[in-house]
């Protein structure tokens, strides 16, 4: 929750990702380090921190561009 983290679908544990909101324009590099159900219609689950950093907490979701960091 407090941590830069999120949850991914088919992304490894400990992939480092880059997600921008593309409304406003912030990002935010995340590690990887939960699972999500395959059913889920949801790309990506950030972290309190996280989206509170992107700047969506009260929204809830957004639309988002993910990059994976080398």
């Amino acid at each position: 929750m407090n941590g830069l983290t999120a949850a991914h679908r088919k992304l490894p544990h400990g992939t480092k990702v880059k997600v921008s909101n593309v409304e406003n324009g912030k990002s935010v590099v995340v590690t990887i380090n939960d699972r999500m159900p395959a059913s889920s219609r949801v790309v990506i689950d950030v972290s309190r921190r996280a989206a509170e950093r992107l700047g969506f907490v009260k929204a809830g979701q957004v639309r988002v561009t993910l990059e994976v960091e080398n």
